[in-house]
């Protein structure tokens, strides 16, 4: 595959996200601002991307912090595809299901993680895989290092979460981001050939988790019940 349509598709994908994911940039330059301060002093700092997707994030990590060696992890060898042939070895990619057996031996860390990101996508983990997740994460960061979990939470009250979603949309539709379509664009090329490799064995969700499933349905709330009950510290609760 050539840089060149894997740099076109990567770009499709990153405007397919934003439809989602209202504000991304401001949310990745957030992102690497925690990550830079959570490296200071550190002689070779180490980060991983989860669920890194064609290495969108993880990428602008690696511009940003030249110094730092970054790791993306994906379940989709399709996206993996595209971003090792448009980022070459700027970034390791690496292919593991996130929380299942083996996936941290997958990853071939040769020392403790200065931060863990993720942006919109830890979310299809069942609430029981991502406790463990975050759990086994508490065990792979240096003291002191840091989970940046960009995802989308809800606020709790129904009513401010409605009109959340509407603003949402109406700033998409404001910035001429394309919706669905854009999901909807088959794979050519080289591309092709990738589709039949997708995994089929992501833990599904089950009835009673399929509102925890889906993009932005945690709350705040249970977000941080879930990483206080996996160890973590969150920013500004304690020293």
């Amino acid at each position: 595959m050539s840089t060149e349509t894997a740099d076109r598709w990567i770009h499709s994908w990153d405007a397919q996200q934003e439809h989602y994911a209202i504000g991304r940039e401001e949310r990745f330059t957030v992102i690497a601002d925690v990550v830079a301060h959570a490296g200071q002093g550190a002689a070779n700092p180490l980060v991983a991307d989860l669920g890194c997707g064609p290495g969108s994030l993880a990428a602008r990590l690696a511009v940003t912090h030249p110094h730092w060696e970054v790791v993306g992890v994906d379940a989709d060898p399709l996206l993996l595809a595209l971003g090792r042939a448009s980022y070459g070895s700027t970034i390791r990619l690496v292919e593991t299901v996130i929380g299942t057996d083996g996936w941290i031996e997958a990853l071939e860390l040769s020392r403790p993680l200065d931060a863990v990101v993720s942006s919109t996508a830890l979310h299809y983990l069942p609430e029981k895989s991502l406790l463990e997740v975050y759990g086994q994460l508490h065990q792979l960061l240096r003291p002191g290092g840091v989970l940046v979990n960009a995802d989308h939470f809800l606020p709790e009250d129904a009513a401010l979460s409605a009109l959340t979603g509407e603003v949402g949309r109406r700033a998409a539709e404001r910035r001429g981001v394309p919706g669905r379509s854009a999901c909807r664009a088959a794979p050519t090329g080289p591309l092709g050939g990738e589709r039949p490799n997708r995994p089929r064995n992501w833990r599904s969700c089950r009835p009673k988790d399929k509102r925890a499933c889906r993009p932005g349905a945690r709350t705040t709330r249970n977000c941080q019940d879930l990483w206080m009950r996996s160890g973590c510290l969150l920013a500004g609760e304690g020293t």
